[in-house]
């Protein structure tokens, strides 16, 4: 069968991962043209790299994502004159790894179906809350396959010509409706029969959900899911029983597939949030009950201490084997470099971030004891871990939960980020980081893989010219910062506790749990769920906001607003009208409001909210 094939990225620097030269290499094995079409930047690098694979690239605008970008290949770029001499084409985005089994399997047993188009994986019918509609059964867009018999019909013709790219490019909520259901249901619609290569309806429920996110290890492995959803990495589910799905998927990949799986952390490590991939992966390790503080050659332990002399000595009593070396205010950029270049791993002990987590009462666990536990209680399990989790950098107790402690932390990054941002774009440090979330709450104190920050050696001068400019703020900045560069090197950052601490830690997260979610309240009407929390918080934040002014506006014109606009009618707030920026086309009402330019209100006056 004589196939073309329209691989679609996008990454908002230009980047392309290991992952997708995989994807694009596997591919041209199965079909007789492969086109490459990149909404955005190309890195000059990448160009070079793609155009050794293929000489059909084009690079475009990110103007309709997905259906943009096929949009304007089949009108405008490959023409339909030329699409007629093909098979088959095969629309594929870059939103999956894989593939995880041999492509040629896949197209072997499709070929043998009687189908007109076809894809990998469907969602099924469902009404949807989000979209005040049904929505019918359809193929999920990331791969979609269509057979001559459409590709030579009116029907295909007119339905990409007459896609409206403006609606798809207003946000993916309209992606979705106008393309992936849009698409299943023009064709469906019109007498063409489709089938997807994975059809698992016994696992379907009245509960509409991705298959992919809550059963994917049971499709890699039961139904041989070729690839992967990148999605499953930063999904959360806490209204869900307990999920660790993709922690599974990641041991059967390593166990029963040849796929590499270097291929997936260098590309989630470089462009997810620290926080989202450990509600994934679950970074949490628990040490055994035994110890063994025997002396182990590559392990240096450091100390940036500030006037806790008892806290030193407490250290030295557990690790009586172990020399200890201080991290001293202005030489400290130079000494940390040394060690990270003389020793395989380092247990770094600070002092300096203690007082945020609140003073020790006589009888209770305190901070101190805690870090003391989970990470000086068991050298040579701490290693094991290291051994065994390749892709961890650092390790640090678990986040502080107590009193204030959390909110003090949160207040202090606030702070500094102006100074956390300062050294971030010194070092050229693009993983995600932004000012409302800490990507890994701990002390400053945690043992660290010296590889993960050996890139570092690389900006000696600039590590050396910061302290110098900053201080004695550079070292406490540069502690609360080190799993944002250890995840620039490629790795991770987890937890570990003890088990004692553990037990202790899980009797009180339930307990917080319980008063947050209103245990006696929301248990009695049936709504004890984390989804009701979060629209119950946020109803509460919103009747708060507009109690505080007399008029009250709602920023656009569109999709969002008129959503605003209902929730507040929900929750019976009223307001004065919509407001849309100044020289925008503007209807004069909108849901029997008026529509304002901006410039017609007086955003700026106390009395007004937006």
């Amino acid at each position: 069968m004589k196939r073309l094939a329209i691989l679609l990225l996008f990454d908002e620097r230009g980047i392309v991962d290991e992952y997708k030269y995989f994807l694009m290499q596997s591919l041209v094995k199965q079909v007789e043209q492969l086109y490459v079409v990149c909404n955005g930047k190309l890195e000059p690098n990448a160009r070079k790299r793609i155009l050794n694979i293929t000489k059909n690239l084009y690079v475009r605008s990110n103007e309709g994502f997905d259906a943009g970008a096929y949009h304007d290949c089949l009108n405008n770029w490959i023409g339909w004159e030329k699409l007629s001499e093909y098979d088959e084409l095969i629309l594929l985005n870059d939103t999956f790894f894989g593939p995880v089994y041999p492509l040629k399997k896949l197209f072997d047993e499709m070929e043998n179906r009687d189908v007109d188009y076809w894809g990998i994986t469907q969602h099924q019918g469902y009404n949807s809350n989000q979209y005040n509609c049904f929505i019918p059964r359809y193929i999920q867009s990331y791969f979609i396959s269509f057979r001559r018999s459409m590709l030579c019909s009116d029907e295909f013709r007119e339905y990409w010509e007459d896609l409206n790219i403006e609606k798809c490019s207003i946000s993916k909520k309209y992606l979705i409706l106008e393309f992936s259901v849009g698409l299943t249901s023009f064709f469906s619609e019109r007498g063409f029969h489709w089938e997807t290569y994975i059809d698992a309806a016994e696992y379907e429920s009245e509960y509409s959900y991705n298959q992919y996110e809550y059963i994917g290890e049971i499709l890699l492995r039961k139904y041989k899911l070729p690839f992967l959803k990148k999605r499953i990495f930063i999904s959360s589910h806490p209204d869900v029983a307990i999920v660790d799905d993709t922690r599974k998927i990641m041991d059967y990949l390593g166990k029963y597939t040849d796929y590499d799986t270097n291929l997936i952390w260098q590309s989630i490590l470089r462009t997810y949030h620290l926080n989202d991939l450990n509600k994934s992966l679950h970074f949490q390790y628990m040490l055994p009950k035994s110890k063994n503080n025997a002396l182990e050659e590559d392990i240096k332990i450091l100390i940036v201490q500030e006037n806790d002399i008892q806290w030193l000595e407490e250290i030295k009593r557990i690790l009586p084997e172990y020399g200890i070396d201080k991290l001293n205010h202005g030489t400290f950029s130079e000494e940390i470099l040394f060690y990270i270049g003389k020793f395989p791993f380092l247990c770094i002990l600070s002092d300096s971030l203690q007082d945020f987590y609140g003073a020790s009462i006589p009888g209770k666990l305190s901070y101190r004891e805690m870090v003391m536990d989970c990470l000086l209680g068991n050298v040579e399990s701490m290693k094991e871990i290291f051994k065994k989790e390749k892709h961890i950098g650092l390790i640090s107790s678990p986040y502080p939960f107590h009193g204030y402690a959390y909110a003090t932390l949160y207040h202090k990054w606030q702070s500094i980020f102006s100074r956390t941002q300062r050294i971030l774009d010194a070092f050229n440090v693009y993983v995600p980081c932004n000012k409302k979330e800490i990507a890994f709450v701990y002390g400053g104190t945690a043992w660290v893989r010296s590889k993960s920050l050996q890139w570092l050696l690389n900006y000696r001068h600039e590590l050396i010219s910061l302290e110098n400019h900053m201080g004695g703020e550079f070292a406490e900045t540069f502690l609360l910062l080190l799993p944002y560069l250890v995840q620039q090197g490629g790795f991770h950052s987890g937890t570990v506790t003890s088990q004692r601490v553990g037990e202790v830690l899980l009797a009180n997260y339930s307990g917080v749990l319980q008063e947050l979610l209103g245990y006696d309240s929301l248990v009695t009407n049936g709504k004890s769920s984390f989804r009701h929390l979060r629209h119950r918080t946020l109803q509460y934040s919103i009747r708060e906001f507009c109690r505080k002014y007399k008029k009250l506006y709602i920023y656009g014109g569109g999709v969002q607003a008129r959503a605003v606009a209902e929730r507040l009618k929900k929750i019976d707030v009223d307001f004065d009208g919509f407001i849309v920026t100044d020289g925008k086309p503007k209807q004069k009402k909108l849901m029997e409001k008026t529509v304002f330019y901006a410039k017609e209100c007086t955003i700026s006056d106390e009395n007004v909210g937006v």
